[in-house]
């Protein structure tokens, strides 16, 4: 996972403060979420191509915090099992793999390079996107708020 400190909250704090305290922490953690989506579509535009397992296998996840306050998303490679995958190598030999396989096994090898391959990132290169996802954050924590005053009102 990287990480990602994002500045100028205080126009998203101001609005959080104006819910109600039983919405804050889902309004907080789907503007998290959606601000996260968007380093999530870049990583997958950036991800080198062999096979697709490890582009397939980007995914946001909840991460848990001692702190309650604090709401953590990553975009992270699971390394879920497929049962069968079929694919073409870029020389166009097609493959067949049956079995049980780790998909997101190697999103860290291809971010970080080994002795015999020089590193490929793609999710460090996606935090580049900063700004985007903030104001992600922000339309969706603006919607949220709109929505949670438009029912009220009713």
């Amino acid at each position: 996972m990287i990480g990602v400190k994002v500045k100028g909250l205080d126009t998203a704090e101001s609005i959080l403060r104006k819910l109600p305290q039983s919405v804050q922490k889902k309004a907080l953690s789907g503007m998290v979420r959606a601000g996260a989506k968007v380093i999530l579509e870049e990583a997958k535009k950036n991800v080198p191509v062999d096979t697709g397992s490890t582009k397939e296998s980007l995914t946001i996840q909840k991460q848990r915090s001692k702190d309650k306050n604090i709401v953590h998303y990553g975009v992270v490679p699971l390394a879920s099992k497929v049962k069968r995958k079929r694919f073409t190598l870029s020389d166009g030999k097609k493959w067949s793999i049956k079995g049980e396989v780790a998909s997101g096994y190697a999103a860290f090898f291809l971010e970080k390079g080994t002795a015999y391959m020089q590193p490929k990132p793609f999710l460090s290169t996606a935090t580049s996107k900063n700004d985007e996802a903030y104001e992600a954050g922000k339309k969706y924590l603006v919607k949220r708020a709109n929505k949670i005053i438009g029912d009220a009102k009713r």
